[in-house]
């Protein structure tokens, strides 16, 4: 009986000390293979104030963080690249209204496929006015993510690659 109870502490240690190693390298791999960098304004990185109604640009930098090419293709519509997802707050973190648009069909001339070279970046301008509404005066907080086909999460899922978050001032 010493036997078998000795035998089954050996393989329950074993068991345990292969799952700790196996999350340990999911953990490891949970690195994304590239960063995001977000700004405000269009050619000056640095405006982040707007009259309320007028056009709001953003930049987005995708840099490779890898040592093979990655891909950045890009799915634009009207002034806006929808390979991001967009999370624009109001002040009091309220998530920013929408706009409505007709005839928002996706192209397929649309789509840009893109590999971005091992430690190579792409710079790209998305017209964020296009998608939320900045008609009242006040601050609001941008952040894009992407998600990271290379990259799984704990779940097995595509990894979320989160960009800073860069706050905006809408003028009256």
């Amino acid at each position: 009986m010493r036997d078998f109870r000795a035998a089954l502490r050996s393989l329950l240690v074993a068991g345990a000390l292969t799952a700790l190693s196996s999350s340990t390298s999911l953990a490891q791999n949970a690195a994304p293979s590239f960063t995001l960098t977000l700004s405000g304004g269009l050619r000056d990185k640095s405006i982040t104030e707007f009259r309320a109604g007028s056009t709001v640009w953003i930049t987005i930098i995708q840099k490779n963080l890898t040592s093979h090419p990655i891909d950045c293709t890009e799915i634009t519509k009207n002034g806006v690249d929808s390979s991001y997802r967009y999370d624009v707050r109001d002040e009091d973190g309220n998530v920013t209204e929408k706009l409505v648009r007709s005839h928002m069909e996706l192209d397929p001339a649309d789509i840009h496929p893109c590999n971005l070279a091992a430690g190579e970046s792409l710079t790209g301008e998305t017209q964020i006015s296009r998608v939320y509404k900045f008609d009242r005066p006040g601050k609001y907080v941008i952040q894009v993510s992407r998600f990271d086909p290379d990259v799984k999460d704990d779940e097995g899922n595509p990894l979320k690659v989160l960009s800073n978050t860069v706050t905006i001032t809408i003028a009256g």
